[in-house]
């Protein structure tokens, strides 16, 4: 296991997930929890993560299968309301906040989550890869009760496995599991682009989702409209024309909203100071930081803290 207390970045990795009532944990790889039998979700435990008004930066592969009730969560940038026979897929580096979870007979959740996603066949990574790019902007599937029982019962071989880590192959076998999962998004994937039955994309809308991946990867390091243009080979001043067209919102927004949301996940964590964390979102200086926060959020990095 990786040394968090050294990490330059607090995220939200396994570790971190607390292993109460009816959760299993294999190593820092898997981690599988329930809400199935009554009372199994401790809520004051896990609530620090299902609920938590602070932003998170999730470190691994998680599928939540909502069989009943309601949950909601804004995922990068995005809201996403779960109900009976909803799956939420998040891949790796999604940033997530603001969860709103019924707890008790009013949401039924299964939570599969991988931190080793690429450990399994090359080709199985490669579709999780190229699903990416769509699963940053529907990250939800609505499926067929038969599938949803397809799914539970993948879940529950999974924790037989680990309820019974009695065999070397136990990861490797937990691995062939994933694989099946990930096959099966990407199926769902290929069927949802389909029945979307939209016309091939302009090339505006194509720049804009190019965009949004680019800021998704780079946003901690790189806050200059030009850097991304560059990427794409355009002009800065034809880019922003171009993503405000289709968002409706100028690129530097989207920008600022990525650094925003993981600017407040470093200060609410309580590891770092405001010169620590402005050094790992690439400011020049704490208080070039300080009024960038202040314009954007109304209060300075420090205030916010102590809130």
């Amino acid at each position: 296991m990786h040394n968090r207390e050294n990490s330059a970045f607090l995220k939200l990795d396994l570790p971190m997930i607390p292993v109460t009532g009816n959760a299993r944990m294999l190593g820092d790889e898997f981690f599988l929890g329930d809400n199935l039998e009554e009372g199994i979700i401790e809520e004051v435990d896990i609530s620090r993560f299902l609920k938590s008004p602070v932003p998170f930066k999730m470190d691994f592969l998680a599928i939540i299968v909502c069989l009943d009730g309601m949950m909601r969560i804004k995922l990068n940038l995005q809201e996403y309301v779960l109900g009976k026979n909803d799956v939420l897929v998040v891949t790796p580096g999604s940033v997530g906040e603001c969860i709103d979870y019924g707890y008790g007979n009013e949401c039924k959740i299964v939570s599969i989550m991988s931190a080793s996603a690429n450990n399994g066949d090359k080709e199985s990574f490669s579709s999780m890869m190229r699903m990416r790019r769509f699963l940053l902007k529907h990250a939800v599937f609505h499926v067929s009760d038969s599938v949803m029982s397809d799914l539970v019962q993948v879940y529950g071989l999974m924790r037989r496995e680990i309820e019974h880590n009695d065999s070397e192959y136990t990861s490797n076998i937990l691995r062939s599991y994933m694989q099946v999962l990930i096959y099966n998004i990407a199926q769902w994937v290929a069927d949802a682009s389909k029945s979307m039955s939209r016309p091939v994309q302009n090339r505006a809308q194509q720049l804009f989702d190019r965009f949004m991946e680019l800021v998704q990867d780079n946003y901690s390091r790189h806050r200059e409209i030009s850097y991304y243009a560059g990427l794409l080979c355009v002009s800065p001043k034809y880019m922003s024309q171009v993503i405000l067209q289709v968002s409706g919102r100028y690129a530097g927004e989207w920008i600022k909203d990525y650094v925003i949301l993981e600017a407040k996940a470093l200060l609410k964590s309580g590891r770092y100071t405001v010169q620590q964390v402005s050094i790992e979102l690439n400011f020049s200086n704490a208080s070039f930081f300080g009024k960038y926060f202040k314009k954007a959020v109304g209060m300075s990095p420090r205030k916010y803290m102590e809130e």
